[in-house]
């Protein structure tokens, strides 16, 4: 198994938190604006070898509530 593998498992609900146009190094900080996706992890199919290639996986994410858009982070 992968870290995939242990970090998604099928049938459990996470929330995804994306920060656009923001690098990656940079701290999370107060007024930074996200959007907020809930969602469940849906099926893990294997897709088949590719030359050269590591073993994938394709994962199915499905929308489980309310899609929030441009969210202010507030203070701690």
């Amino acid at each position: 198994d992968s870290e995939l593998d242990e970090t998604l498992i099928e049938g459990e609900e996470y929330i995804l938190v994306i920060r656009s146009a923001t690098p990656k190094t940079k701290a999370l900080a107060e007024k930074q604006l996200v959007d907020v996706i809930p969602f469940t992890c849906g099926r893990k199919t294997k897709l088949p070898p590719a030359r050269n290639s590591v073993w994938r996986k394709k994962v199915t994410l499905h929308v489980s509530g309310e899609v929030y858009d441009d969210v202010e982070i507030a203070t701690a």
